[in-house]
């Protein structure tokens, strides 16, 4: 038995409503790209949320290293650059930037990542560096810089102003 729609009257006799013919599959109604503006976005906004990492270098100044991403089809080539807060391990940020970055591309745009180039510069920001390694540099009450004890050799011997780059008190 074959359902028919219902009737409406149409200027002066019944007219059978007509159907509107079904939508065509997801996979034929078109395709989406996203184009290396996007991509780049994406990948900037990924790398940004990887702890230690300080600020991802978009472009537009001459000294530094434009951070960009080309698409090719379905695939995505990146380059990073960032600046890291010392004392953070380059080596651990790296490779948090590589999955984060490669997964956020993923999900986000579809995007497999075949290469991924991370060039860092590093900061000797120290309010960074407490975050990065979740210590704290604040000099000691009565204390100033370059005059640091040395209780290794066990008298008071300053090591000079700029000698200490860790942020390390003793």
């Amino acid at each position: 038995m074959t359902a028919v729609a219902p009737e409406h009257r149409s200027g002066g006799g019944l007219v059978p409503r007509q159907r509107r013919p079904p939508p065509p599959a997801p996979e034929s109604r078109g395709r989406t790209e996203v184009g290396d503006r996007a991509a780049t976005v994406i990948a900037l906004a990924a790398a940004r949320e990887v702890p230690g990492v300080r600020q991802v270098h978009q472009g537009g100044l001459p000294w530094t290293r434009a951070s960009r991403v080309t698409v090719r089809g379905a695939r995505a080539e990146i380059e990073l650059s960032v600046t890291v807060g010392y004392p953070a391990p380059l080596r651990e940020v790296a490779r948090r930037l590589r999955e984060h970055v490669t997964r956020r591309v993923a999900e986000q745009a579809g995007l497999r990542v075949t290469r991924l180039d991370i060039g860092m510069d590093v900061s000797l920001d120290t309010a960074l560096a407490d975050r990065a390694t979740g210590r704290s540099t604040a000099q000691p009450a009565g204390r100033r810089a370059g005059q640091d004890v040395d209780q290794s050799a066990g008298r008071g011997a300053g090591r000079g102003a700029g000698q200490d780059l860790s942020g390390d008190r003793a």
